[in-house]
C-alpha cells in the first residue's frame, strides 16, 4: 500500500513538473515593411510593421539591429517572440538595404539647370569689405 501511495505521489509530482515548465518561448521570423517607428530622442520604443495585410506592433526594448536602424518604408526581417497582449517582442531586426539610385548627367543632356540666386541670399553670402 505504501508503494502505491509513494509511486502515485511521485507520478503526480512529475506530471506537475512537466506541465508547469512551459519551456522557452518559440522564436519566430517574419519579413515586413516598416509602417512607423516610435522614436523619442535617440531611443526606439515600438515599431509598426505591415505583413501582408496585417499590421503588427513590436516592442523594441530588447532588440538588436543589423545594417543600421529602420525608418518608415524600409524592408526588414524580424526575429521575435510573443509578448503581452497584442505586442510582440522583437529580438533581432535585420534592415534590408535599398538599391542605390545613380544620377547620370549624360542621360539628361549636357546643360545643368540651376535656379538663379535670390538677391537677399546673394548679399548675405558675399564677404564684407
Amino acid at each position: 500500500m505504501k508503494k502505491i501511495i509513494l509511486s502515485f505521489s511521485v507520478l503526480c509530482a512529475l506530471s506537475l513538473a512537466f506541465v508547469a515548465c512551459g519551456g522557452k518561448p518559440e522564436l519566430k521570423q517574419t519579413q515586413a515593411k516598416v509602417a512607423s517607428v516610435d522614436l523619442q530622442g535617440d531611443t526606439l520604443y515600438t515599431m509598426r510593421a505591415t505583413v501582408d495585410s496585417d499590421t503588427l506592433l513590436f516592442k523594441l526594448a530588447d532588440a538588436q539591429y543589423t545594417n543600421g536602424i529602420m525608418l518608415s518604408g524600409d524592408s526588414v526581417t524580424i526575429h521575435y517572440i510573443e509578448g503581452r497582449g497584442d505586442t510582440l517582442r522583437a529580438l533581432i531586426v535585420n534592415v534590408k538595404p535599398k538599391a542605390p539610385h545613380y544620377f547620370d548627367p549624360k542621360e539628361h543632356g549636357d546643360t545643368l539647370l540651376t535656379v538663379p540666386a535670390r538677391q537677399d541670399t546673394a548679399k548675405a553670402v558675399t564677404p564684407a569689405e
